[in-house]
């Protein structure tokens, strides 16, 4: 089977999955509830929704285990089921993998401020993502994605833990937004510059962006990164556009053919990997898997 560093060197765009946490609250998560929860009390339900992204065109899923370490379970009284959780998570993806897909574990960040910013120490930071980097290991991921963090502090301690605990590629994800005087920054001020040359320097195999923007938005924060000079791989994850809140409920807007309309361009702009973040379905996957064909599969 194809690894993932495999179908990089293949030199075509990779498709990804789409949303977890919204598609799980669609399938009768409780809101407020912790979505981690569902790979131990509705497994079967995780993995429809692992399965419904590969039939939709996806060539790898993300475990779900985006806030499954100790610091993020313990606000649900789930820390001593971390291990649990993840390896069980790991589990049910690779048991609706089909031949040739990837698993990759989903790490997200701890919900806290790290030092010298905040008040948790770094090596605090380290323990949690180990313990959880361990147990997907042990569950059978073939990669790590380690996602939506906004502080170089933390996602690099989250990629050592990574690296260290998996012995896996590790793809590092952090969240932009446009700032007034141009270009992209975290909240914490982290340009795609500096997060590229921080994180590839801690041996990451691909570095990138998910969560918070549209699909077009994405298209410039692309660019942004291939403009600095970023030769290495690159991972985009938009949302299904912002939220908005119709009545009551939270929804997404951005119809699958509106984003697959900008698949092209987010190819052009330098992505390698393609995926979708919030709000995203199997029917988005699926409109991106059908502009990814028509294109021929491979990079312009």
């Amino acid at each position: 089977m194809a690894g993932f560093l495999d179908k990089i060197r293949a030199g075509r765009p990779i498709l990804w999955d789409g949303g977890m946490g919204t598609q799980l609250q669609a399938r009768g998560l409780p809101p407020g509830d912790a979505p981690e929860r569902f790979n131990l009390t509705h497994p079967e339900v995780v993995a429809a929704v692992h399965r419904d992204y590969f039939a939709a065109g996806a060539e790898g899923v993300e475990t779900n285990t985006f806030g499954a370490n100790r610091i993020g379970l313990d606000r649900y009284d789930l820390g001593h089921l971390t291990g649990e959780i993840n390896r069980r998570a790991a589990e049910i993806a690779r048991s609706v993998c089909p031949s040739g897909g990837l698993v990759a574990g989903s790490v997200g960040p701890s919900g806290q401020i790290p030092e010298p910013h905040g008040t948790c120490p770094l090596s605090e930071l380290y323990d949690t993502f180990a313990e959880q980097a361990a147990a997907l290991r042990d569950g059978g991921v073939d990669l790590y994605i380690v996602e939506t963090m906004v502080d170089l502090g933390e996602i690099s301690e989250a990629v050592k833990a990574c690296l260290e605990e998996g012995d896996r590629p590790v793809v590092a994800l952090m969240t932009f937004d446009p700032v007034k005087q141009g270009g992209f920054r975290t909240v914490m001020g982290v340009s795609p510059a500096q997060a590229a040359e921080e994180l590839l320097a801690l041996g990451v195999s691909a570095v990138g962006t998910n969560c918070s923007n549209s699909i077009e938005v994405m298209v410039e924060i692309a660019r942004d990164f291939r403009r600095s000079g970023v030769a290495a791989p690159l991972v985009v994850m938009p949302n299904a556009g912002i939220p908005q809140v119709v009545e009551m409920k939270t929804v997404y807007v951005e119809t699958p053919e509106k984003m697959a309309a900008h698949v092209d361009a987010l190819i052009d702009a330098g992505a390698n990997v393609i995926g979708g973040c919030c709000g995203t379905t199997p029917e988005h996957i699926r409109a991106f898997r059908e502009a990814i064909d028509r294109r021929g599969g491979t990079k312009r």
